[in-house]
């Protein structure tokens, strides 16, 4: 049986205070698998580092952000495309969070979640997944439906069908290969979308859906 390669996960922290940086760079850098490269005091230096280390994921605090946000995101895209990018945002502002998603983030957190969900956000963007804390999913899906956009993705169709099946949020993580935290933020988001958050409910949405078979 062939050896499975594990990738180191490198990583730079950009534009948080001093404080705030070097506990999210001492956080990562933690990990087993990660390497963090370098934290970087300037958002402004979010580009040239990206640029030059081409990291696999740029963790970007936008608390104190003098130019758009967005036009950063994009700029660092643009710089290294290879580079995933988790942003923490200075509220839990579910508008700012679709700008910043769109503009090609994968992750998005808030500060009271940027110490609790950071590890997991920076995991799912290496595989190219996205991260969003759960209660800022649940604001970003509460716009959805204002905005006539409540349809499922395919990752909350599997999740809601694992959920009508009877699987726990850690049975529906190892089946998913995603981690628990990652299956809540899908469970909340599928349930705000569909409004729904008991079981019976989301067994009968499951059903009308045809995901039962």
């Amino acid at each position: 049986m062939a050896a499975v390669e594990h990738r180191t996960i490198t990583v730079v922290v950009a534009g948080s205070a001093d404080m705030y940086l070097d506990a999210m760079g001492c956080l990562l850098g933690e990990q087993t698998g990660f390497e963090v490269l370098s934290t970087e005091g300037a958002v402004e230096d979010a580009v040239r580092v990206a640029r030059m280390q081409h990291p696999r994921v740029l963790v970007i605090d936008l608390m104190d952000l003098p130019a758009d946000p967005c036009e950063v995101i994009r700029a660092v895209r643009s710089a290294s495309p290879e580079t995933s990018i988790v942003a923490i945002l200075p509220n839990g502002d579910p508008f700012a969070a679709r700008e910043v998603l769109r503009a090609g983030a994968s992750g998005c957190l808030t500060p009271t979640s940027r110490t609790r969900h950071l590890v997991d956000a920076v995991w799912n963007a290496s595989r190219g997944e996205q991260y969003v804390a759960p209660t800022l999913a649940v604001a970003l899906a509460d716009v959805s439906m204002q905005n006539g956009n409540g349809d499922l993705t395919e990752r909350e169709n599997e999740v809601l069908r694992l959920i009508a099946l009877g699987y726990t949020n850690q049975e529906i993580a190892g089946t998913l290969f995603l981690s628990v935290r990652t299956i809540e933020t899908h469970r909340a988001r599928l349930q705000a979308k569909l409004g729904m958050h008991r079981r019976a409910e989301l067994v009968q949405a499951a059903h009308d859906r045809g995901l039962l078979g």
